[in-house]
């Protein structure tokens, strides 16, 4: 498990050689607009169809992002196939910030892979890191027929919330939002109406109605997004039995748990790693809180696309076992 990022947020192509031997670098032609795109593409070994691992950069980062490695390393070991899109590089543009050529990017990205020899097309599994994980709830609302199953760490999901919480906290992020939607998007109009397209809480209920298993964890302590969004993303695809209050939600975002709720399903986490504070399972959405800030955590991804999520078999960690993890 990689608790410490230090080592993984550079990016550059040598190291992906390096760690992952016949990976390749491909272009992919974008059906929106004729763009060529970069992919790293590694196919799949083994006698039988095998899944595949979409890996999605995160806001700040292109495709070429090492903390994508791990994953691919873990992938090509269990001879799955790996695909690393990338969709219009940083979130620092009009064209890329969750744009309809960033998302038709990513669905491109799936479509050559599924139209490889050996891919198991009805195993195709979504990881996303922060903004890898918005472009992850994008992928699971507009084109869930293309996705399997999608784990999401600390993804923001409402880019008018996210403006406001950036701004207020004076980070980066919301001159990016601002200019990607060409203008602040607090007040009603253009600008707004810009952000709401391409957030990802305009498409869940898709995902939901369509069933997509999506993996929802966040950090407790998060510093780069209020904690309550993994709750607002889990409400929006939940049953409304299993709904968590606005209290509740509030709660969550001031990096408390509330004294009443626990753990109550699996959480896939394991020796090592960052202790779960909170786990609820309502149809396939899953969220999970943990002991931790704006982080991921490998292995607890790699065992839920393990047990073949879009089975509904999460109770079982039996095919976990045959699986290695990232590290």
């Amino acid at each position: 498990m990689i608790r410490d990022f230090s080592k993984y947020v550079s990016s550059g192509r040598s190291r992906w050689e390096r760690s992952v031997p016949g990976i390749e670098q491909l272009r992919i032609i974008s059906t929106a607009d004729g763009a060529e795109q970069p992919v790293f593409w590694l196919a799949p070994s083994g006698d039988r169809d095998q899944p595949v691992l979409v890996i999605l950069h995160s806001w700040s980062a292109p495709y070429t992002q090492h903390a994508g490695i791990p994953f691919a390393m873990w992938a090509q070991e269990n001879g799955w196939a790996v695909i690393v899109p990338e969709f219009r590089g940083k979130n620092d543009d009009a064209d890329a910030v969750g744009s309809d050529l960033a998302v038709q990017d990513a669905a491109d990205a799936i479509d050559y892979a599924i139209a490889q020899a050996g891919v198991d097309t009805n195993r195709v599994y979504v990881v996303g890191y922060s903004g890898g994980g918005m472009m992850g709830l994008l992928l699971a609302g507009r084109h869930p027929d293309k996705v399997s199953a999608v784990s999401v760490w600390g993804p923001p999901h409402d880019l008018v919330e996210f403006y406001e919480h950036a701004r207020r906290k004076g980070l980066r992020y919301a001159s990016d939002i601002r200019r990607a939607c060409g203008g602040d998007p607090r007040a009603a109009g253009s600008a707004q109406v810009e952000c709401l397209t391409r957030s990802p809480a305009t498409y869940l209920e898709s995902a939901r109605d369509q069933a997509v298993p999506i993996f929802i964890a966040q950090g407790i302590r998060d510093q780069f997004l209020p904690p309550s969004v993994g709750a607002e993303v889990f409400n929006q695809l939940a049953h409304p039995d299993d709904l968590l209050s606005a209290e509740e939600v509030d709660l969550f975002g001031r990096g408390r748990v509330p004294g009443h709720l626990s753990i109550t399903t699996e959480t896939y986490f394991g020796d090592g790693d960052p202790a779960p504070v909170f786990a609820r399972q309502s149809g396939r959405a899953l969220l999970v809180y943990f002991q931790s800030s704006h982080e991921m955590v490998y292995n607890a991804s790699a065992r839920w696309f393990a047990s073949d999520p879009q089975l509904g078999n999460r109770s079982s960690l039996a095919n976990v076992a045959r699986s290695k993890a990232p590290m």
